[in-house]
């Protein structure tokens, strides 16, 4: 299953760190435009995920629930991908802002339709796949090996066949990529037969009970926030490169290859702390070391002292991306125990719903720092590009943190290990 996590994080980073990029600097779509665009689609996006939990936990198939949904879904995502970077010439060389607008939220649309089943279905069959902390946590540890290892690929060649090939040729290359890591994960993945023949599970029974979970809301909204500093540092590290370090697009993959290196062996440290602490305190540990570790890009000024920030960085984020899942599965176990019925669709993609909120927080609070401090684009950047990207990347990220740490403290329980499978 790492293939099918490296394959989904190449994809996702390099669209993440590119497009906001091209549309906005590249191609002079305003802030107002991009934004009203990327939320439209978002609300789509968290919308459909329940959707495709529901679809997901009643498939009855002979390759079974989630497999069957993440092959439909592949050539629907590598279309929209190819689609987003490659509006026409005749679009760009017209000049009008408008149209590349519209191109944009239909490719999002696409895009995120198919990335949406791909997600939801690919998280839910882990905890089927892995039970037990200890296990999780060792599963979690190779998925995040491939997230990083997706990170590392997506920062250096993914950007550097865009600044290479332009952003229709990274577009084929990385399609490809993707496509061939995705049917490795798709052929190699076995679900559990057994859980076919269980009854299909009641749409409207089941939402009402998962969302009547005081401590699910807490461990989502908590989510929420950290997964906004995430979407933040993904989409505006060329901005900060750019803006604040006065460096080129190499450079800045230099220094973003820095930030995420050391994040693939950190994760075995951090899978010591949950087996050490338990999930749930690990968990909540990792958010007020993210927010420590961001510190120095508040900083950072010159392209060394921005590669030492970036390190920095990378050490925080590490604890952040291997915690949550552990503790999804927890709260899995506990509905099965407690409710009888196997829905971890359902609770995913609601999790997912959540989650997918946090883009179109972080094009908000983007668009609002813009207007405050006078940025619009690349063609009309304002008198203080600087300082907007400095906070963007540094100071707002670690008031979120802080917010999602305090918010954690209100996921009540979870606190036992339910070691033998469900």
């Amino acid at each position: 299953m790492g293939f099918g996590m490296l394959g989904l994080t190449i994809a996702n980073q390099t669209f993440s760190g590119v497009y906001t990029f091209f549309y906005v600097d590249k191609l002079g779509v305003t802030l107002l435009m991009f934004t009203v665009a990327k939320t439209v689609y978002m609300i789509w996006d968290a919308f459909n995920d329940p959707l495709y939990g529901i679809l997901s936990d009643r498939t009855r198939s002979r390759i079974g629930r989630r497999k069957f949904w993440m092959l439909l879904s592949a050539p629907l995502f590598i279309f929209g991908f190819v689609f987003i970077f490659s509006p026409p010439s005749g679009f760009i060389a017209s000049g009008n802002k408008t149209v590349l607008a519209w191109w944009l939220f239909f490719g999002l649309l696409i895009y995120e339709t198919a990335a949406g089943m791909q997600w939801v279905n690919y998280e839910t069959v882990y905890p089927e796949v892995y039970t037990g902390d200890r296990e999780r946590s060792k599963g979690e540890m190779f998925k995040v090996m491939g997230e990083i290892a997706g990170v590392l690929i997506s920062s250096t060649a993914g950007i550097s066949l865009y600044y290479n090939l332009g952003a229709t040729g990274m577009s084929l290359i990385i399609a490809l990529v993707y496509a061939a890591l995705i049917t490795v994960c798709i052929l190699t993945l076995s679900e559990n037969p057994a859980h076919q023949q269980q009854p299909r599970i009641r749409f409207v029974k089941s939402f009402k009970e998962t969302l009547s979970n005081k401590p699910f809301w807490a461990f989502n909204i908590s989510n929420l926030l950290a997964q906004t500093v995430n979407a933040t540092l993904a989409g505006l590290l060329l901005f900060y490169g750019k803006y604040c370090l006065k460096i080129d697009g190499d450079q800045v993959t230099v220094m973003m290859g820095v930030a995420f290196a050391p994040v693939i062996f950190l994760v075995s440290f951090w899978s010591y702390l949950i087996n050490k602490l338990g999930a749930k305190k690990a968990w909540k540990l990792s958010f007020l070391v993210y927010a420590g570790c961001l510190t120095p890009l508040l900083f950072a000024k010159t392209f060394l002292t921005g590669v030492l920030a970036a390190f920095c960085a990378g050490f925080g984020m590490a604890g952040y991306l291997i915690t949550p899942g552990v503790m999804r599965g927890r709260i899995i176990d506990e509905d099965i125990r407690k409710y009888g019925e196997r829905r971890e669709g359902v609770i995913t993609s609601i999790a997912s719903f959540i989650r997918q909120v946090s883009p179109i927080v972080s094009a908000v609070i983007v668009l609002a720092m813009g207007l405050l401090t006078g940025y619009k684009s690349g063609d009309e950047p304002g008198p203080y590009p600087d300082l907007t990207f400095r906070l963007l990347i540094s100071a707002v990220p670690i008031l979120l943190l802080i917010g999602a740490y305090l918010v954690s403290t209100q996921c009540k329980g979870y606190d036992e290990e339910i070691k033998e499978p469900i």
